[in-house]
């Protein structure tokens, strides 16, 4: 079930938020509801893992309230710890990588002895909602937090279907309070409906758009050489594919959780105008970055050791493990090399400290990235490479192509759109405007209309049948 569906939009949303709202007397029983959604809401996209992820819940909590009882037994608490931090990594490994992991086996051993190759379904989101099981243990191990002696609190924490299938990955420690002590209002109803056509709008519009061109250019290299010229717009289109997908789906789950009181941590800031390859991943999916600083990075070190080579390995081992978190895959892991590469050589030559024109670093840093994309895309490294040969001209197919042109003239409102609105000018607009008092006129007035008619454009196109197959339903 798609948050960009009208299933979703006007069946189960709305009648998850009646029976929400009809429950305001209890808290408990909101809770409950908001659990009992989420859980039927997994069910409804992979119903055959719905309870596999409830006995997750399970576990998690049990695990939680062991480490609350042996308090004073230092030695049982850790085991428990590590017991539970265990059980997510092998429940991850178990799906999304046991399959990657005996290719890599079966290319070392002889053809009789080859180990079979499982066919696995990976739970959607199961790369989302084990992080913030490991979030929750760590936080409580380390007696940051209170351990969660409510089962619909922490069910709700782990799965709660705005954040199960895409993120953010929000940490026990910024969700704790708001557990309990939240609070609804109609000023949040009104923010969080808005920024949830927002999202869909960069889902639908923009993503579903963009999707249609990656698709048609990469199977056209698939099947012969392409020019320099399609190759970039191929790979341009499919940067601005995936910031629109992802940002909008977290755009969509800060909103929807808005509706039930939530507050959740912002993810996207913007990165496509960032002046470095390390300010970009500061700002793209920021609920990841945090993790990986907090609960890897930070625990091996950081970079608050006496040997650089021990701080260089731990950047390497964030970003390893950044890679394969994507997917599992060579080019993934490959991905995720290539970005410690260029991290560390800006790190070695303090690139921050050098006297370069804006214009030449942003420049620099948007290169970087959308090789990195061709990784991203690219179904093996040897199509990667083919690929990123096309973008520099040493492949077969040229430099002009005619091709290329068509592809932007024929989407030359949604590039125009989407390159624009990877800038803060929405954001510069809406503090301009509330500082001004014609302001007034446009958010209490103009701003309605305007995100009504955006929203009718986006269910024109969902009952059309134009939806994004959203890319980070794999994580």
């Amino acid at each position: 079930m798609l948050f960009s569906s009208i299933l979703f939009i006007f069946y189960f949303l709305s009648a998850v938020l009646i029976l929400y709202y009809a429950s305001a007397w209890s808290r408990t029983l909101q809770n409950a509801v908001l659990l009992v959604a989420s859980l039927l809401f997994y069910a409804w996209v992979q119903p055959a893992y719905a309870v596999m992820v409830l006995g997750f819940i399970g576990v998690m909590y049990g695990i939680g309230l062991m480490m609350f009882r042996w308090d004073q037994k230092k030695e049982l608490r850790k085991t428990a710890f590590v017991i539970g931090i265990l059980s997510n990594v092998i429940l991850l490994i178990g799906f999304k990588y046991i399959a990657f992991l005996l290719e890599i086996v079966n290319g070392w051993l002889p053809r009789k002895s080859q180990l079979v190759i499982p066919s696995v379904l990976v739970p959607i989101g199961i790369s989302f909602f084990t992080l913030r099981g490991i979030s929750y243990l760590t936080d409580v191990y380390r007696k940051k937090v209170a351990v969660q002696k409510s089962f619909c609190c922490l069910g709700i924490y782990l799965v709660c279907f705005p954040v199960l299938i895409a993120g953010p990955i929000v940490k026990y420690e910024g969700m704790e309070s708001q557990l309990l002590f939240r609070k609804e209002s109609m000023a949040k109803f009104g923010v969080g409906s808005s920024r949830f056509i927002v999202g869909l709008s960069k889902c639908v519009l923009i993503g579903s758009t963009m999707g249609t061109v990656v698709d048609r250019i990469f199977s056209m290299h698939q099947q012969g050489e392409v020019a320099v010229t399609l190759a970039w717009v191929g790979i341009i289109a499919f940067a601005l594919q995936i910031y629109y997908e992802f940002s909008g789906y977290s755009d969509m789950a800060i909103g929807l959780s808005l509706l039930f009181g939530f507050k959740l941590e912002e993810n996207f800031n913007y990165p496509y105008i960032a002046k470095s390859v390390g300010e970009f991943w500061r700002r793209w999916n920021m609920s990841l970055d945090v993790w990986f600083r907090d609960y890897v990075y930070l625990p091996l070190g950081g970079s608050r050791v006496r040997n650089k080579d021990i701080m260089v390995r731990n950047i390497l081992i964030v970003w390893l493990l950044t890679g394969v978190w994507y997917g599992a895959e060579w080019t993934f892991l490959f991905w995720g090399l290539w970005n410690f590469t260029v991290y560390s050589m800006e790190e070695l030559f303090r690139l921050g400290e050098q006297r370069i024109p804006n214009v030449m670093r942003h420049g620099y840093t948007l290169v970087a990235i959308l090789i990195g994309m061709v990784l991203f895309r690219c179904a093996n490294l040897v199509e990667a490479g083919q690929y990123i040969g096309a973008l520099f001209g040493t492949s077969a197919g040229g430099v002009l192509s005619p091709m290329a042109w068509m592809f932007v003239k024929e989407n030359a409102v949604w590039f125009l759109v989407g390159i624009l609105f990877c800038t803060p000018v929405a954001r510069k607009t809406n503090k301009y405007l509330s500082e001004e008092k014609s302001g007034t006129i446009v958010f209490e007035i103009l701003y309605p209309i305007v995100i009504g008619g955006v929203f009718l454009l986006c269910l024109c196109y969902i009952v059309k049948g134009i939806r994004p197959p959203f890319s980070y339903f794999g994580f």
